[in-house]
């Protein structure tokens, strides 16, 4: 007779996504340095906005997209329309994440149901968070 054993799968990752500067503009070092950007691990995920950190737990993530690219100039650190927070760095496209529940700022008490940064290589960003939303999903 022959028995099976269930196999546990483990799946490891870790993404650093910096961000997208456009060309002939400079940042003081205090608001983006080199660990400035997006950082995904089996931890969570972390925006890092020169010495500001904001937190992100994976549960949280209900998934992400490509934003369009913005003709707008203004930089840096706002609220977008619907109470979202926007990491603006560049003009070129960025990444909305989705969360189930708003997350806190940088800045203070308000909580924020999006948040939009302009990383680099977009489109991976935003398909691995969905991909692991959607795993998150199926364990739930």
């Amino acid at each position: 007779m022959t028995t099976h054993q269930a196999t546990r799968t483990v799946v490891r990752y870790r993404l650093h996504a910096g961000f997208t500067v456009d060309s002939g503009l400079r940042w003081p070092g205090e608001i983006l340095d080199e660990d400035s950007g997006l950082d995904l691990d089996g931890d969570g995920l972390l925006i890092r906005i020169g010495r500001r950190v904001l937190p992100i737990p994976l549960s949280t993530v209900a998934g992400a997209e490509v934003t369009d690219g913005c003709l707008s100039r203004e930089r840096g650190v706002r609220l977008s329309p619907g109470h979202g927070l926007l990491v603006r760095t560049t003009t070129l496209p960025g990444v909305r994440i989705r969360c189930h529940e708003p997350v806190p700022g940088p800045f203070g008490e308000q909580r924020h149901p999006t948040v939009t940064v302009t990383v680099g290589e977009p489109a991976l960003v935003a398909d691995v968070l969905t991909r692991i939303a959607g795993a998150h999903r199926e364990a739930a």
